[in-house]
């Protein structure tokens, strides 16, 4: 979005009153559909079949899991004919939506708390009849109508902008706290980036964020030390080896890593030339390559 006409506005103005101007509920279905993001759509259906194809490279040799990314598929076909649907919803619709749905969650993370169900160590879903439902999950959604609706209520040419900034940020802080405590660390780092998103569109200085990201970096090694548990811990100490090439258990604490590697094809690539190389049980070697890259 540009500015023109919005001569006086801040960034996130100019941003929040061309989305408010923008109606969808005069138009046909076509030209809702003509007015779609689509190329942003496009990339998010990319990114899901790259991770079916990594799915289906990475399970498909085990029988008890190799229909997973048949499923996975049927679920991505649902969903995205789900958000095509949404995304044509009048805007209205989300404006009057956003804050009862931003309580609401705030409501299930509290009885998450309160009468959740453990599992794995983490008390993270709520029991409801023969379902699990993780109300995190929801907060992502959630956080992001809120900041919007916030944002596109609260700014004006005369308020003062970082105390606008503080409210969305005691938007997003407060269920992230929430999820923190389940303990959920990397839904609370996934929802305190989106939101953080949200409010750099919304016309945060460069000053701030400068000061932000400098001010994280500063608490990476206290957060590590005091804030983190020891299996997260051990998960960040796992990152940092695989990264560096330093040896780790792949069957233990890597296990997922690596797994997740070898849909890339680099195992297989390595395993392949190493075969090549040995003349010796060449065969039973090339067999072993548990990837669909595999010759």
């Amino acid at each position: 979005m540009n500015r023109e006409g919005f001569t006086g506005f801040s960034r996130g103005e100019a941003r929040t009153r061309t989305a408010t101007s923008l109606s969808f509920e005069n138009q046909g279905v076509l030209e809702k559909l003509m007015r779609l993001p689509w190329g942003f759509i496009l990339l998010i259906a990319a990114m899901a079949l790259t991770g079916i194809a990594m799915l289906y490279s990475s399970a498909h040799t085990n029988p008890i899991e190799a229909h997973l990314w048949k499923l996975q598929l049927v679920r991505l076909v649902i969903c995205f004919v789900m958000m095509i649907g949404l995304a044509m919803l009048p805007l209205s619709w989300w404006m009057r939506l956003a804050f009862p749905a931003y309580a609401g969650t705030l409501v299930l993370l509290v009885l998450v708390e309160l009468m959740g169900v453990t599992g794995g160590g983490a008390q993270r879903w709520l029991q409801v009849g023969p379902v699990a439902v993780q109300p995190s999950e929801f907060a992502k959604l959630a956080v992001t109508l809120a900041l919007a609706r916030y944002y596109q209520m609260i700014l004006q040419p005369q308020t003062g902008r970082i105390l606008v900034h503080l409210g969305a940020l005691a938007i997003i802080l407060l269920p992230a706290a929430l999820i923190f405590k389940q303990p959920d660390f990397g839904t609370t780092l996934a929802l305190v980036a989106s939101g953080g998103v949200v409010i750099f569109l919304a016309g945060l200085s460069v000053r701030i964020i400068t000061a932000v990201i400098v001010g994280g970096v500063a608490s990476v090694w206290p957060v590590y030390q005091f804030v983190l548990a020891p299996y997260q811990r051990e998960r960040v100490d796992t990152f940092l080896a695989q990264l560096f090439g330093e040896s780790t258990n792949a069957l233990g604490e890597s296990y997922q890593i690596s797994r997740a590697r070898l849909p890339s094809g680099q195992e297989a690539l390595m395993a392949a030339v190493s075969c090549k190389v040995s003349s010796r049980n060449r065969i039973m070697c090339l067999n072993s390559i548990p990837t669909s890259f595999s010759p």
